[in-house]
């Protein structure tokens, strides 16, 4: 069953998490009502509307299931997995999913914070839900590609583009088409 969209915008606000989005929006420059509405939307549908900060699994057994997705050939060399287990520990968690051994070690780095490598997604999950989402937007993926995803707001690249470049696929675009009017109607 899917989940319906834009959850975000009605599930689980309180205070503090409005307080902490304001505070990663600024930090990381999402600044503008496009840069913002593009965020919202990939952060709604990649999370859940937040019901999912960490990846979830299909099947009686979570090891298999990432080992499978994450630790197989060309997967594992792409997302920097080296050890048996990297697949489960360094699944996707946050706002938007950072996934893979390099991501999570980029980001401790960047945060200062060691327990974000030595205990994974579970611990990103619940200790940098935003935090996390505003890296992998501003510094994580424009370090590690070609794209800069607040500039490609400011050229007006399309959901689909953005999409493409979140989550690497069409996983979910038409749920990402949907939502993406919701917030910028809400940015008016």
């Amino acid at each position: 069953t899917q989940l319906p969209i834009y959850k975000m915008s009605t599930h689980g606000w309180t205070l503090d998490n409005i307080y902490e989005l304001n505070r990663v929006l600024n930090k990381y420059e999402i600044n503008t009502p496009n840069r913002i509405a593009h965020f919202l939307t990939q952060c709604d549908i990649e999370s859940e509307g937040g019901l999912k900060p960490v990846e979830q699994y299909k099947g009686e057994d979570i090891f298999d299931y990432f080992a499978k997705l994450y630790e197989r050939e060309g997967k594992k060399e792409e997302l920097g997995n080296t050890e048996k287990g990297d697949g489960t520990k360094y699944r996707g968690a946050g706002a938007i999913h950072l996934t893979g051994r390099h991501a999570y070690e980029e980001f401790s780095k960047y945060m200062g914070d060691d327990k974000i490598l030595s205990e994974g997604a579970l611990y990103v999950a619940q200790n940098y839900y935003w935090e996390a989402a505003g890296y992998y937007w501003k510094v994580y993926k424009p370090n590690n590609s070609e794209y800069d995803l607040n500039q490609m707001c400011d050229d007006n690249c399309s959901v689909e583009e953005i999409s493409i470049v979140v989550n690497g696929g069409p996983n979910g675009l038409e749920r990402r088409k949907e939502a993406y009017p919701h917030y910028t109607d809400i940015l008016k």
